[in-house]
């Protein structure tokens, strides 16, 4: 696993083969939340889901969520980040 300061993008290094599509979740809108989705996680050499949940909105920003990508000969997880309204 890769990691920088807190707020900074984490990469973790996961599987050779290709995550599962994400499981479809029942989401409602929650004034003043935002929905951050379910992914499957890379843990003890397998994928392995990890439920959505709700945060705290913050003004000014946007949720980008996360996101698997090939890289070499396994794919890398990109955790999900704020980004400030452009």
């Amino acid at each position: 696993m890769t990691a920088q300061a807190a707020g900074a993008v984490v990469i973790i290094h996961g599987g050779r083969d290709e995550p599962p599509p994400a499981r479809e979740e029942r989401v409602q809108v929650r004034r003043g939340y935002v929905w951050q989705g379910g992914h499957y996680g890379w843990r003890h050499h397998r994928y392995v889901w990890t439920r959505g949940h709700y945060v705290r909105e913050r003004r000014g920003h946007d949720w980008a969520p996360g996101r698997w990508e090939r890289h070499g000969d396994h794919h890398d997880w990109h955790n999900g980040e704020w980004h400030p309204h452009r």
